[in-house]
């Protein structure tokens, strides 16, 4: 990789021992040792380690990475431990400062085991990490794994986070997680990008287009010409595992895609009716997490609503305003957090 500093987000644990992996919602992943090889072959400088998989395999499968970064010489970001907090790094190139603040979305990564987590998603804390720890900074990147997977759009909400970030000081603000490349916007001269899709992901359906493709995002910064920003797309995991530039037709392709991706985010009008058009399409979906049986064949029976609701509608009330309510919500999350153990 040709630059100052690489950075690339590290979607799971390095580990070569047979770990336990934390109980959770989803799939456990991990990787061997020798990929901190390849990265650090490809010179990628810096890891960025807040995301949904981090903790996948525990404390042990937490620190071997860190431990195995540390031989490579590979600086990481988005990390709590109990000897040092590490949700901001700044790196000093060329006379000019640049501050990463990397943190997810809440999941199982965010659940402290022993003082070991990932930075997560708190406005307020994440308002303080960047007006504290990177008021020094020439550059302020913030990188956000977080959105709606398979979805190319950022929901209203997303789109809100994204011009937070920019309005307590960020210069940019980089998201990724949905595993399908999203649009980007301008706000008050700070690009916002809310997606940008799969890098070395590989899949055994290697045909599911949206998974293939995705984009880098250079930044070119100096204090006299200020920010200019590149786009690089590409395709992995295609055909076969690797990754390449596009062609010039799947450039114009790419190009055009990206430019009605783009025009949604600026309509708020749009970008809610493409989200209520998602929302609905996962009502029966989401509603039968709510029913009291957990088997995938009873579920989907019940989202093709052969079977009744086991769920009183008086409770699902309940469950309403213990998750709408912040308060309720801190106690219910509370109670719920022994399950995780």
């Amino acid at each position: 990789m040709q630059a100052d500093l690489a950075v690339i987000n590290l979607e799971c644990p390095l580990t070569d021992k047979k770990l336990k992996p934390i109980s959770k919602i989803g799939p456990n992943l991990k990787a061997p040792f020798r990929t901190a090889d390849i990265l650090q072959q490809a010179n990628y400088g810096l890891v960025t380690l807040a995301n949904n998989h981090i903790m996948d395999y525990g404390v042990e499968g937490l620190t071997d990475t860190l431990d195995v970064l540390t031989h490579h010489h590979i600086d990481y970001v988005g990390i709590i431990t109990p000897e040092k907090q590490i949700p901001v790094i700044i790196h000093e190139i060329k006379e000019v400062k640049i501050a990463i603040l990397n943190l997810c979305e809440n999941d199982f990564s965010t659940v402290s085991d022993k003082g070991y987590y990932a930075n997560g998603l708190h406005p307020i804390q994440n308002y303080y990490q960047l007006a504290e720890e990177c008021k020094e900074a020439d550059l302020k990147v913030v990188i956000l794994h977080g959105g709606i997977e398979n979805y190319a759009l950022p929901s209203p909400g997303m789109k809100e986070i994204g011009r937070y970030f920019v309005d307590i000081g960020a210069d940019v603000v980089l998201c990724h997680h949905t595993h399908c490349y999203s649009g980007y916007e301008i706000y008050k001269n700070k690009p916002i990008f809310y997606g940008l899709g799969n890098f070395s992901f590989d899949w055994e359906n290697r045909s599911k287009e949206k998974w293939n493709y995705g984009y880098a995002v250079k930044l070119n910064y100096s204090k006299r010409k200020g920010l200019h920003v590149e786009l690089i797309p590409y395709i992995q995991g295609s055909t076969l595992p690797g990754i390449k530039l596009l062609s010039s037709e799947e450039r114009k392709a790419f190009d055009s895609r990206l430019e009605n991706l783009n025009q949604l985010i600026q309509d708020d009008k749009a970008l809610g009716k493409e989200y209520t058009l998602l929302s609905d399409s996962l009502l029966n979906t989401y509603d039968s997490f709510l029913e009291p049986y957990y088997n995938r064949y009873f579920r989907y029976l019940k989202r093709k609503k052969l079977l009744p609701s086991l769920t009183a509608r008086k409770n699902k009330l309940r469950l309403f305003n213990l998750i709408r309510c912040e308060s309720h919500r801190d106690l219910f999350l509370k109670a719920l957090l022994n399950y995780t153990k």
